[in-house]
């Protein structure tokens, strides 16, 4: 899946640089933008106070934001999302004997990101970029057990990415977006040793930008 999704990035990247408009970036553009994007964690395991090995799964799922993005350079903009993501989380292994694989809870998490991008114009219309950044991470664990009081804390993480932006006319922009998130979640739960599990995250999104 994450494969057919590089290559629908690139092939309709490619379908954009063929565009004749001209339209340029300007040092001092602010934009604003929505984005929805495929999202893949990685998964982890761990081996609980049984000394089993618990393997931990989270779904594919969509993942719905906002941004603001400005030109200090034509060669250089930040960008500052929020987005939303939400998925059920699962959990396999071998407990007591017994082959489990069912979900467990569900995820949600919120990253508030902070973006530098190194522009590489193609022409005056479409714009590569390269990037990398910061970013904070409101998680949340609902389990589906009542008696389950797991909860999730909130995280730090870093990222790198590449993209390119189609700017369609003066002020509107059409976004492509790559990343890869390293982030790593600590699990408390009462009268149990914290779990820490990487929830490093591959991120590709399509968005829309209005700029002043």
């Amino acid at each position: 899946m994450k494969k057919k999704v590089v290559v629908v990035f690139f092939v309709v990247a490619l379908l954009l640089f063929l565009g004749q408009v001209s339209f340029a970036q300007e040092a001092g553009k602010l934009g604003i933008g929505a984005r929805v994007s495929y999202v893949n964690y990685s998964g982890d395991d761990f081996i609980n106070t049984h000394d089993e090995r618990v393997n931990v799964d989270f779904d594919e799922v969509a993942m719905y934001g906002l941004n603001v993005t400005y030109f200090f350079h034509k060669y250089f903009s930040t960008e500052l999302s929020v987005d939303y993501a939400k998925g059920d989380v699962w959990v396999s292994g071998t407990f007591n004997g017994v082959a489990t694989n069912q979900i467990d809870g569900e995820f949600t998490q919120i990253p508030v990101l902070l973006t530098g991008r190194l522009h590489i114009p193609v022409n005056n219309i479409v714009s590569p970029y390269v990037g990398a950044g910061v970013g904070y991470y409101f998680n949340d664990y609902d389990p589906k057990e009542a008696a389950d009081k797991c909860t999730a804390d909130d995280s730090f993480g870093f990222h790198v990415n590449a993209g390119v932006e189609f700017f369609l006319a003066e002020n509107y922009a059409v976004n492509l977006d790559l990343k890869y998130v390293w982030n790593d979640v600590d699990f408390p739960d009462p009268g149990e040793p914290t779990v820490e599990l990487s929830m490093d995250v591959f991120v590709a999104g399509i968005g829309f930008k209005y700029y002043f």
